[in-house]
């Protein structure tokens, strides 16, 4: 007659409990890490994000930076040092401070990325555009 023989897996069982809280922990604190962000905070709009509905008082401004060095505030131009006392202006009748960013693909990143912060020295939430979310 045979016998069944007693294979252990983790020792005891309170070394397995051990062992599964040890790789959690890892896990988490992995997860914590790669979520924190670096440099300036942006947002962006997916792709098939429903339309809003026409609210003049809600609705967002828009910067735009071509590739020939130009910045345009709701396609007016304007200088970069312009933008953020326009954008002030701008946000005391209105109830949203969202500015869009949309940089042309040849523009340089650099300018890109002075549009956003004269937003954001403004006060205003950017949310830059890229090519395939417009």
């Amino acid at each position: 007659m045979r016998t069944r023989q007693h294979i252990p897996q983790f020792g005891t069982f309170g070394s397995g409990i051990v062992f599964c809280g040890m790789i959690g922990a890892w896990l988490v604190s992995t997860i914590e890490w790669r979520s924190q962000s670096i440099g300036i905070p942006v947002h962006t709009v997916h792709v098939g994000a429903p339309a809003a509905s026409f609210d003049p008082w809600a609705q967002a401004l828009t910067i735009l930076v071509d590739d020939r060095h130009h910045y345009f505030l709701n396609a007016k131009p304007i200088s970069l040092q312009e933008i953020p006392p326009a954008l002030a202006q701008s946000f005391k009748t209105r109830a949203n401070w969202t500015v869009y960013v949309k940089g042309d693909p040849n523009a340089e990143y650099g300018e890109i990325v002075q549009a956003a912060d004269a937003v954001r020295s403004a006060h205003g939430r950017v949310v830059l555009l890229t090519p395939g979310t417009r």
